[in-house]
């Protein structure tokens, strides 16, 4: 019966340990992160646009708009 409680114990203590861990090293330190200037940072979604050279030109900017393509 004390082994098992033990086991039980440990169990909780390595639970809550990594629990801390991941709150004030990986949690904490995000919400930390502030851009320039504290502007909000953009996030764009991964899509290209086909340009008529047969290059391929991704989102930018705060609009998350397509660059324009090399040759236009």
């Amino acid at each position: 019966m004390n082994k098992i409680f033990l086991y039980i114990f440990i169990a909780f203590l390595l639970i809550t340990a990594s629990s801390i861990f991941t709150y004030y090293f990986i949690v904490k330190n995000i919400k930390t992160i502030s851009p320039k200037n504290n502007e909000p940072q953009i996030f764009c979604t991964i899509e290209a646009k086909l340009c008529p050279d047969g290059s391929y030109v991704g989102r930018t900017g705060p609009k998350c708009e397509f660059e324009k393509c090399p040759n236009e």
